[in-house]
């Protein structure tokens, strides 16, 4: 039971980043901003060709491939085994 509830967590934590990046995406111009907060915290979109943080937006496009297809493989295979284990 207590596995179901972290998967459906997480699937529920994936499905709302997925829906407000292409929420985003098409509705808000490249470069726009929408104050949430006033004064504290606003929306602005922005792309970032890299990893967190724009980590690796000045390196080329296979080696951040690369690296990330190994990053994700590498993660997903951790959390198979333990769902498994």
């Amino acid at each position: 039971m207590k596995r179901l509830i972290y998967l459906l967590v997480a699937i529920a934590v994936l499905a709302g980043d997925q829906y407000t990046k292409r929420l985003i995406s098409t509705r808000m111009k490249l470069g726009s901003e929408i104050p949430l907060v006033e004064g504290v915290f606003k929306l602005h979109h922005v792309r970032n060709d890299g990893a967190a943080f724009g980590i690796l937006s000045d390196r080329d496009s296979l080696a951040k491939d690369l690296l990330f297809y190994a990053t994700s493989t590498l993660a997903f295979g951790v959390l198979l085994y333990n769902a498994v284990k």
